[in-house]
Parts: C-alpha cells; structure tokens; sequence
C-alpha cells in the first residue's frame, strides 16, 4: 500500500513552518493538494485527509483477520523503509556532488533521525545490542516498565542536552507520551 500526498513542492515548503500539522494539512487541502492511496492501477485521490481516514477506517471493516491487517501494514512499512533508503542515498549523492542544503532541511534531516531513532530504540532496548525477537504480548509487564523507565531517562538527558526548541518540544512530547504510558500500565497493575 503506497501513501503520497499529491503535491510534493507544496507539501515540502509547509514542512518548513514550524505550525501544528493540522493547520499544514488544512492549508495543504486549500491550495489544492490531495492524498493518493493504493498501488498501481488500483490508486484512489481523496481530497481530504478525513475523506482518506474514513476510507481506511471502511477499509477495515471488511471483515479481514487481524493477521492480514498487520501483513498490510507491514508491507507498508518495508515500502517506506526502502523509499527512505532510496531518499537518503540521492540526497547523500548530491551532497558529495557539492549541492547545499537549505538551513530548513538540516532541520528535517534531524526530525526524520530522530523518528526513526525511536522507532529503533523500541525494537531494540535502547543499548544498541540487537535483541531476539519477542512476541509482544509475552513482555512481562515489569520488562515493559523498565523498557519506559529507560526510555524516559533517555528522553529527559536529550531535553537537557538539546537547545534547540523544535527538538525540546519533540522530546518533551514523545515523554509526555511515555510517561502516559508508563501510568497507564501502574493504573491496570
């Protein structure tokens, strides 16, 4: 299953503003912009990020087991792994071709780091070692704490240690986040 939005330029330079994403997406949708969904051949457009949510929502109410939910959501993710991989080798190149940056996309290069750091640190422990694969419904519920424990103590160190702003609000979101989490775990104990 393959998202894009349907104007890239124009999708790229609300990147730069520093607004919450549902004003990007509102000012996206007015000047025209769309979201495409599906593969070649079978691509829908929806011109409202809601028109989009709501399909996808239908979408699963087609009575299809859990396990091929999750094997669509997991090819989705190995395309983007590798359209990020493909993104990453051509700026790469033209940057040892002697291309400059713009000073926003220094910016972006660190959020997108930065999100898949933490995409990896909850694969792997945060320690670096590559874990073995879990189940993640056998996670003791203790494991899970210490898991949050450490990624809060991770997160409280990036907020001290950064001084940029978008990086301290990113941070001091994805704590409050685990530290919901963390709460929401001692609730149900």
């Amino acid at each position: 299953m393959k998202f894009e939005v349907t104007h890239p330029k124009i999708w790229s330079k609300l990147a730069e503003k520093a607004i919450p994403m549902k004003h990007k997406v509102k000012i996206y949708e007015k000047l025209g912009g769309a979201y495409r969904l599906g593969e070649d051949g079978g691509e829908q457009v929806f011109n409202k990020m809601t028109e989009l949510l709501k399909h996808r929502m239908d979408e699963n109410d087609d009575n299809s087991s859990p396990d091929e939910t999750l094997a669509g959501l997991k090819d989705m993710a190995m395309g983007n792994l590798e359209r990020i991989a493909d993104y990453a080798n051509m700026i790469e190149t033209r940057m040892k071709d002697g291309q400059e940056l713009d000073s926003w996309m220094y910016s972006q290069l660190t959020v997108a780091l930065e999100n898949l750091n933490s995409v990896h640190d909850a694969m792997d422990g945060n320690d670096g070692e590559r874990e073995p694969m879990k189940e993640a419904s056998a996670k003791s519920e203790g494991e899970r704490i210490q898991n949050l424990n450490n990624r809060i103590k991770v997160l409280r160190d990036k907020i001290s240690a950064t001084k940029s702003p978008e990086q301290k609000k990113l941070h001091s979101d994805r704590l409050k986040n685990a530290l919901q989490s963390l709460s929401n775990i001692r609730r149900n104990h």
